[in-house]
């Protein structure tokens, strides 16, 4: 039986607000959520049911290293505060102790009608068009946001020191005395809060064009055929959130195991590539 593993995409910063990321839009780049390719009008149009999940808090720590933690809502820690506010180097170590007042998660499961307004929506329509086979857009079907976040960052820096205790004598080429060389920690603890609330994830579903035919192939398809039919030639199919290999090197990510914070359920977690 396949995975019924959910998968999210990490916003890009800490100041997307939940008016900027709009469940139901249509998106071109997984980097930037807030710019919808879509009318704004299109997720007025929604005709399925917006499921609002538990609000919860939530609390931990992330710290420097070449791992990714293990929960959703601390991978994002990690990869925004640690992987690009916070300045460090091999001699340098740095921790983040979060917390968030709450949580709260909407998604909605798109019905076959709304896909299809979705890929008939004009600027959809000729994006897909315009980029011709395997052009992709994606539509955001889930959003998490957090407010009421505490962010404690405390650096750790190494500096070496060489103290040199006693006296040269040059004529004779000589050192009378000790040389010490240690190393003073220098410690740097900085506090951020930020009220939101702040999309810190998201889901969505792949809007790709496929040759005719090609949609019969049930590893790729996600329920049945969906779409519209472009001079009986192409067709604009639904297809799986996961990316593959290439669409992961295109969009600069990578794709982790993790854990929803509100839940305890398994998950992927793409995140921005460290390589």
């Amino acid at each position: 039986m396949a995975s019924m593993r959910k998968s999210y995409f990490l916003s890009p910063s800490w100041s997307l607000e939940p008016t900027e990321v709009i469940l139901g839009s249509v998106i071109a780049n997984l980097n930037r959520p807030h710019d919808a390719l879509s009318a704004e009008s299109l997720p007025s149009a929604i005709d399925t049911n917006i499921h609002t999940g538990e609000e919860r808090s939530c609390s931990g720590t992330a710290k420097t290293s070449k791992k990714w933690s293990i929960g959703l809502f601390s991978t994002f820690v990690h990869a925004i505060t640690l992987g690009g506010e916070v300045s460090y180097s091999s001699t340098s170590r740095a921790v983040v102790k979060y917390s968030c007042d709450s949580m709260e998660t909407r998604r909605f499961t798109p019905s076959p009608a709304y896909i299809t307004k979705a890929a008939d929506n004009s600027p959809v329509k000729t994006h897909l068009k315009t980029g011709g086979l395997g052009a992709k857009a994606f539509v955001i079907t889930g959003v998490k946001t957090a407010q009421g976040v505490i962010l404690t960052t405390t650096q750790e820096t190494e500096q070496d020191t060489k103290v040199e205790i006693g006296a040269d004598i040059p004529v004779a080429q000589l050192s009378l005395g000790p040389k010490v060389k240690y190393k003073p920690e220098t410690y740097q603890t900085h506090t951020r809060t930020i009220v939101g609330p702040v999309v810190f994830a998201f889901e969505v579903e792949k809007l790709c064009v496929k040759r005719k035919g090609q949609a019969t192939s049930k590893e790729f398809v996600d329920g049945a055929m969906l779409g519209q039919k472009d001079n009986a030639e192409y067709i604009i199919e639904l297809v799986k959130p996961n990316l593959d290999e290439d669409e992961l090197e295109d969009f600069g990510m990578e794709t982790h195991s993790g854990i929803e914070d509100e839940t305890g359920e398994e998950c992927w977690i793409t995140i921005p590539s460290t390589s």
